[in-house]
């Protein structure tokens, strides 16, 4: 449309424009990232402090487990001690139907308390288990069984045992990972957080473009919308004839007063006013008497 206008303020308008809302999506970009490098500087200064708490905790824990491969198994119950997988199995069975509230302890396996923390129905019908390390958080696992009556996942065992041997190794690798690349992260965010908008002049130089161009379009309108003032008229000059126009020739004292007699008609006498002015004919001076 300003091209077609032919009025290059409006082309100077459209370019200006163009080049005022880049360098604003730019200041929203950094103003954006500005924001995400303070929540990437605070969930890692969270995550450093969690492994902090954790890690120690952690080792701690590690240093209890005890063996449970082969013949080494135990599963220490509140009434008895259970040395057999098969034993063990039939035993969470009994767990499983139990009604007593959730979480409860089950017993101790590889030197750590196995807790039954949640057992929920889910919508296929299914039972859901969720078990876990009593001595530290973030260790579990999850099963299911077809019913509160069904028979428990033989599975089951070896998963416990699994955890309790490998669950504290595993989340303390995963801990002191999250803690480096943390560590990293909050390195890297408090460098570049604070930092100005790279293309502040350029900004303030479009808008001040932008702004000059508008006021004079403003003004341009203004001037298009004052009346113009009439043209002052020309002085008349001396009557111009036509090429094709001929002067008349001037009639002579006679043909005047004829047509004088004729306007006055057939028997009236002319007016004296009208008539011409008698001709004194003078002699000469020799003539005269």
């Amino acid at each position: 449309k300003a091209v077609l206008s032919g009025n290059p303020l409006l082309l100077e308008e459209a370019t200006a424009q163009k080049d005022l809302q880049r360098f604003r999506r730019l200041e929203r970009a950094h103003e954006q990232s500005q924001r995400s490098l303070v929540f990437q500087r605070d969930s890692a200064i969270e995550t450093l402090d969690r492994a902090s708490v954790a890690l120690p905790v952690l080792a701690e824990a590690a240093e209890r487990t005890v063996p449970t491969a082969g013949d080494e198994f135990r599963l220490a119950t509140p009434r008895a001690t259970i040395s057999t997988r098969a034993d063990a199995t039939a035993y969470l069975e009994r767990a499983i139907r139990d009604y007593a509230p959730c979480p409860r302890t089950i017993g101790t396996l590889g030197g750590h308390p196995i807790v039954l923390a949640q057992k929920a129905g889910m919508p296929d019908g299914q039972i859901r288990l969720v078990w876990e390390l009593g001595d530290v958080e973030g260790v579990q696992i999850s099963t299911t069984v077809a019913s509160l009556y069904g028979e428990a996942d033989r599975g089951l065992i070896t998963r416990l045992e699994n955890m309790s041997q490998n669950g504290i190794p595993a989340l303390t690798a995963r801990l002191a990972t999250s803690a480096e690349e943390a560590k990293t992260t909050l390195t890297n965010a408090e460098a570049l957080i604070g930092k100005p908008f790279p293309h502040a002049g350029a900004l303030e130089q479009a808008q001040e473009r932008y702004t000059t161009v508008q006021t004079q379009l403003a003004l341009q309108h203004q001037q298009e919308l004052i009346p113009e003032t009439a043209a002052p008229t020309e002085t008349a000059g001396p009557a111009k004839t036509t090429p094709t126009e001929t002067a008349a020739p001037a009639k002579t004292a006679a043909q005047q007063a004829a047509d004088r007699i004729r306007a006055t008609g057939p028997g009236k006498a002319p007016n004296p006013v009208d008539a011409p002015p008698p001709v004194i004919r003078q002699q000469p001076p020799g003539l005269r008497r």
